[in-house]
């Protein structure tokens, strides 16, 4: 690190990257380098590199969900960066090590990222975190949530889950049995890639199985598709079968404590 001088917005970028595992180009530019040029944001980048706060991983992904960009290079914070965070940050608790990246998820953390990131404009009164960097244990959960949203003034939790493939119905049922079981979570957010997934969990939690429709009542399940979360600028419509509430950009979220 000798010589490089750690402005606020490098902080930020070694927040960021702690807080989501790892981050794309386009994840950092477009939150920390908004409106500069491509080239300024790589000259900074390699600079955090080379000074040994932030490592680069060479994948072959795209980004489905943004028009089948490419995306080459993956971040991640290093243990320097983050003992660097721990000496701007000592007010904040931090794990001992970095959350290691899954090789065989990285579509679905790099789509979690983009998910968690719009969810936080609408839901401006709730703590979202990845669950991969949270320190809580998962009492009665085998399994935590890819995410946990936390309403910052009444303490309600609510699980967040992104579905790109289904699962075997066994697993769905121990993982719907594990919910209903477990009192920390209110509700539990379920982000699909298609319908036919949300029918697989919803026939299980309603015990319809292939005869269950959309409009039957799943309780504490709630669902969105992920093509409505990333349509630009709309809100976000989540709903049981039997209630919905319907997010809007840039507003708080006072139904969530109702749902």
């Amino acid at each position: 690190m000798a010589g490089l001088r750690v402005s606020d917005r490098d902080l930020g970028v070694l927040l960021d990257l702690y807080n989501n595992v790892f981050l794309a180009f386009y994840q950092i530019k477009d939150i920390h380098f908004k409106n500069r040029a491509k080239p300024t944001v790589y000259n900074r980048l390699s600079k955090l590199t080379k000074s040994g706060l932030i490592g680069v991983l060479s994948v072959n992904l795209k980004a489905h969900h943004r028009h089948h960009e490419d995306v080459g290079v993956l971040y991640k914070i290093t243990k320097q960066g983050l003992l660097v965070l721990k000496t701007y940050f000592p007010q904040l608790k931090f794990r001992d090590e970095s959350a290691p990246i899954n090789m065989g998820a990285l579509f679905h953390d790099l789509i979690l990222t983009d998910v968690l990131r719009k969810l936080k404009t609408s839901f401006r009164d709730c703590e979202i975190i990845n669950s991969k960097v949270e320190q809580k244990t998962n009492g009665l959960l085998t399994k935590l949530p890819d995410a946990v949203m936390k309403n910052t003034k009444s303490g309600v939790e609510t699980a967040i889950e992104i579905e790109l493939t289904a699962k075997s119905e066994k697993r769905y049922r121990d993982i719907v049995l594990n919910y209903r079981m477990d009192s920390r979570f209110k509700n539990v957010l379920y982000i699909v890639s298609n319908t036919a997934i949300r029918g697989k969990i919803g026939g299980i939690v309603t015990g319809f199985k292939n005869n269950y429709k959309a409009q039957d009542d799943t309780g504490k399940f709630y669902f969105a598709t992920i093509q409505n979360v990333f349509l630009q600028n709309s809100s976000i419509n989540f709903d049981n079968g039997k209630n919905s509430f319907c997010t809007k950009p840039n507003e708080g979220m006072q139904r969530l404590e109702v749902i």
